[in-house]
């Protein structure tokens, strides 16, 4: 469920007639909880598991049969105070607008994670022969024995954030045609803290003396050199802006707009807790022994494990190659400048067009590479035979990479991936935006929009997962690329028609024929951008998010949707047996998929029943047309999808409403 709680107290003073304070005092409370059902866990059926957190059903898998499973349960609240003034003070030609404010955030997250376990079955235990992995999966499910076995700890994450602001602003009248814009704002924002510390950072060589059994390179509130919210308080934060509006001819008709500025954002919360979520605070263990009638079953998931039953976690467990997401001592907040340029003229009393230039530089962008990512043929300094490295004495980088022996070439070989949460990457947009309007005029209004823009960034900064999808995280170079949503063109037609022509004596003529409103709405893009991938872990990095390489020109072709880009342009890498990895030379979303077009419509009259009685019937279809929005063809190299478009969006949906106002 979701819950908002809002109070607002506001107050207007007027101390003289050109000095105007308005101040505010605001609390917000957002309240969300998702709940698993039944409320039985494997323990309530006599295993041994030991729950942690809300009982939930099991999530199983049977290579073959089918998937049950529960999503991700737990409650989140946030507490929001905020404390405004603003004082607008009218000085002959200027207008002074000053003021601030303390903001007050609190937030906390639970996150059940799979703390009811996960257990795969595929027949690693009863399979005899050539039987099916199916068959086999299932007999195993009928014995309890998985082939593999996972538990999580919930994770408790909250965070504690005041950010203090100060601005000034002043509209400069130079002359009746020229106003200018100055202002400056000042932010101070004190990184989130968690009440109980649960954060973390690494730096290389240095060993926690807070927790003292963590493996070296992890640090903790307390630490040296780490403070309670792992970076430092900033007070550098400034934003200046310029504007300016100019009237060429000072008939009202004609205007120039210009203006830029900096605006300073925040870290997400969500970057900010991403340590919390993991190791030492929150576990993913998965049970090394199974698949075997002496390891983990499902009446006793820790039998047979070097680490015995974890399980209530206590918080300070650290297992080999575990993966963490720390927070580094450097990051900062993102900022954004923000440039236009544009002239806007009234051609008729009704009709105005408008021409504009809208940019975008934004630096400081958060994401999360992989300091652990393994390296080419080293075995870091592991004793032969180590950690299933087998080849190489001590210190010697002899190492054959394979897609085998992954952690074995990790730099920090306590950790898994290290994904620490930074702040040094950048992403740009530039546009031309056209406007048409006409105001209601003859029963009609009309607005249409057409935007040419482009826009880029150094990673990508939109995919899901802390550390985003690089193909190689130390050649971070190649990632630059289109954004997801680079649409590189887009046009919007709204028309409101209101066929109120019936001017006759006949009142029920009058009243079938008038009061109608039709509104269309046309929207068009173009495609979104796509990468094409490998599917095969050709850089031996364990991982299968590796691009294709290309060898050709992938318009080369016919374009349709069986086959929408030319195949044979490009090469799958296999994966090398040399120890030599592969990149794919293939740019991040390379190509671009379908066009979108869409016109929805709604059809509205209002009744009136008496004075104060009114009813509105309303009737909408979504793509009205019904044309086909298709969605991206496959990008993924060896697959029976690839290059075909195979998904549309939506057909046709009619809804219809009544309204009754009084």
């Amino acid at each position: 469920f979701w819950r908002q709680q809002n109070f607002v107290l506001a107050h207007t003073w007027t101390i003289t007639p050109a000095i105007v304070t308005n101040a505010w005092i605001s609390y917000t409370r957002l309240l969300s909880n998702r709940v698993n059902t039944p409320t039985l866990s494997l323990a309530d059926f006599g295993s041994a598991f030991t729950p942690q957190g809300p009982k939930a059903l099991p999530n199983l898998s049977i290579t073959g049969y089918f998937t049950l499973g529960q999503t991700n349960s737990g409650p989140g609240f946030t507490n929001n105070y905020a404390v405004r003034d603003l004082v607008t003070w009218t000085l002959g030609r200027h207008t002074l607008q000053f003021g601030g404010e303390d903001v007050l955030d609190k937030s906390q997250k639970v996150a059940n994670l799979i703390n009811w376990g996960s257990f795969t079955f595929n027949g690693g235990v009863t399979r005899v022969g050539s039987q099916s992995t199916g068959l086999a999966g299932f007999g195993d499910f009928l014995l309890g024995l998985p082939s593999s076995a996972q538990q999580d700890a919930p994770a408790s994450v909250s965070a504690v954030t005041l950010t203090s602001s100060f601005f000034l602003q002043d509209d400069l009248r130079l002359n009746r045609q020229l106003t200018v814009n100055l202002g400056l704002r000042y932010d101070i924002q004190t990184p989130p803290v968690d009440p109980a510390n649960r954060e973390s950072s690494f730096v290389s060589g240095q060993q926690s003396t807070v927790r003292p059994n963590a493996p070296v390179g992890l640090l903790f509130p307390g630490d040296a050199g780490i403070s309670r919210g792992i970076t430092p308080v900033r007070y550098s934060h400034f934003s200046p802006r310029l504007g300016f509006a100019y009237d060429p001819f000072a008939n009202g008709k004609t205007a120039f707009r210009g203006g830029a500025g900096l605006f300073w954002g925040s870290l997400s919360e969500e970057s900010w807790m991403a340590s919390g979520n993991t190791i030492p605070f929150a576990i993913r263990y998965s049970f090394p022994v199974v698949s075997s009638t002496t390891g983990a079953s499902l009446s006793n998931p820790y039998r047979g494990q070097p680490s015995g039953n974890i399980f209530p976690y206590s918080g300070n467990f650290f297992p080999v190659a575990g993966p963490i997401q720390p927070t580094s001592k450097s990051a900062d907040s993102p900022y954004t400048v923000q440039m236009n340029l544009s002239v806007q003229h009234q051609l008729t009393n009704s009709w105005g067009i408008s021409l504009a230039y809208v940019g975008a530089l934004s630096r400081n962008q958060v994401y999360a590479p992989d300091l652990n990512y393994p390296g080419l043929n080293t075995n870091y300094g592991l004793a032969a035979g180590s950690s299933g490295c087998t080849t190489g004495a001590t210190g010697t980088p002899t190492l054959t990479a394979t897609t085998g022996n992954v952690q074995c070439r990790r730099p920090y070989q306590p950790f898994g991936t290290i994904l620490r949460t930074e702040s040094n990457q950048s992403s740009s947009y530039h546009s031309l935006q056209a406007t048409v309007t006409q105001r209601m005029s003859h029963h009609l209004s009309v607005s249409g929009t057409y935007v040419w823009s482009k826009s880029l960034s150094s990673v990508g900064l939109e995919s899901s997962g802390p550390g985003g999808t690089a193909q190689n995280y130390t050649r971070l170079r190649d990632e630059r690329g289109r954004t997801d949503n680079d649409y590189r063109q887009m046009s919007t037609i709204g028309i409101v028609w209101q066929p109120d022509y019936y001017t006759g004596p006949q009142r029920w003529l009058k009243a079938i024929t008038n009061g109608w409103e039709i509104s269309p709405l046309a929207r068009l893009r173009s495609g979104s951008p796509f990468t094409v991938m490998n599917s095969l872990d050709a850089n031996l990095d364990g991982q299968t998010n590796d691009r294709a390489s290309v060898v050709g020109d992938p318009n080369a072709v016919q374009r349709s949707l069986s086959q929408w880009f030319n195949t044979s342009a490009f090469v799958q890498n296999a994966v090398p047996t040399n120890g030599v990895p592969v990149n794919g030379n293939t740019p991040r979303n390379f190509l671009t998929g379908p066009a979108y077009h869409n016109v929805d419509l709604n059809l509205a009259r209002t009744f009136p029943i008496t004075e104060r009685v009114k009813f509105q019937f309303r009737a909408e279809a979504s793509n009205a047309l019904n044309n086909p929005s298709y969605s991206n063809p496959g990008g993924t190299i060896g697959t029976a999808t690839f290059s075909r478009v195979t998904g549309a969006g939506t057909v046709r949906q009619l809804q219809f409403g009544g309204k009754l106002s009084f």
